[in-house]
This record gives structure tokens, C-alpha cells and sequence, in this order.
């Protein structure tokens, strides 16, 4: 279980467990895929975040095994001990920012790795690509990528 707020102005996060054991974290996760989340907040949290960064962090780190953002709830806890919940709308903006960026990484990948493969066949002749088939009797033609690959 996490125990949450601030002490001397400050955020504490707490896990206890059955045993009466406690442990202090900056960022954790308990439940299914708990090692995969915990790894994802392991290379995205730093301590200099934001409020709004730290949010959308959460939301990042649970989009790595949650299907959508009406699976996902928010609760922040202010400096005053307030908790305020996210809106789902607030929800689903945020998870829609983050696949956007997500299928736009993907897509400058495809392009680098596109790009790449022209580099490398790019300077082929036909009496190379001859030689190489005879040689070979293997060859890769993506006629939509204008590109040739070997293997």
C-alpha cells in the first residue's frame, strides 16, 4: 500500500508492507507489471519535474501496460494536503499528446531507417545486382521504399 502527502512542505511517498516493513520512494509502482513500470519511472524521473511534467509522467509510465485513457485515473495531492482528482478529459488530452508523440517517433525511425538502406544501395549498379543474385540467388526489392536490400 503507498501512504502519500508532505511533510515540512516537502512530498513523501511511503510503501508498507504486510510485515509492518515501510520503504521512502521518489516514484514507484505496486501491482501487475510493477517491475516495468518501476524501470520506465527509473529512466524518466528526475527530481527537477514540474507538477504538470510529474502528471504526465504518471500518465506515460501506466500507458506502457494500460490500453487507453479511460482506464486510467489521477489523483494529485497539493502541498496543503489537498487531493484533487483529474478530470478524464484532462486524462485523455494527455494520452492522446503522448501517442501522438509516440507515432511520430516511430515514424522519424522508419524514415531514418529508410533513408539509411537508400544510403547503403543507393550507389548499386545493375552489374553489381547481377553479380550479387548470381552469387547469392537471394534479394530483397521494396518497389514502395524505391529501395535494395540483400540478405
Amino acid at each position: 500500500m503507498f501512504i502519500a502527502g508532505f511533510q515540512d512542505g516537502k512530498p513523501k511517498l511511503y510503501q508498507t508492507e504486510p510485515s509492518g516493513a515501510y520503504n521512502e520512494w521518489r516514484a514507484n509502482a505496486i501491482g501487475r507489471n510493477a517491475s516495468t513500470l518501476r524501470e520506465h519511472l527509473e529512466k524518466k524521473w528526475t527530481g527537477e519535474l514540474s507538477k504538470d511534467q510529474t502528471i504526465r509522467l504518471g500518465i506515460e509510465t501506466l500507458l506502457e501496460v494500460v490500453e487507453a485513457a479511460n482506464n486510467i485515473e489521477i489523483c494529485v495531492i497539493n502541498s496543503d494536503n489537498s487531493a484533487v482528482n483529474l478530470d478524464d478529459d484532462k486524462i485523455k488530452e494527455i494520452c492522446d499528446g503522448i501517442n501522438a508523440e509516440k507515432e511520430a517517433a516511430e515514424e522519424a525511425k522508419k524514415n531514418k531507417t529508410k533513408k539509411e538502406w537508400e544510403f547503403k544501395t543507393g550507389n548499386l549498379n545493375q552489374q553489381m545486382i547481377n553479380k550479387f543474385m548470381w552469387k547469392h540467388k537471394k534479394i530483397l526489392f521494396f518497389q514502395n521504399l524505391g529501395v535494395l536490400g540483400f540478405w
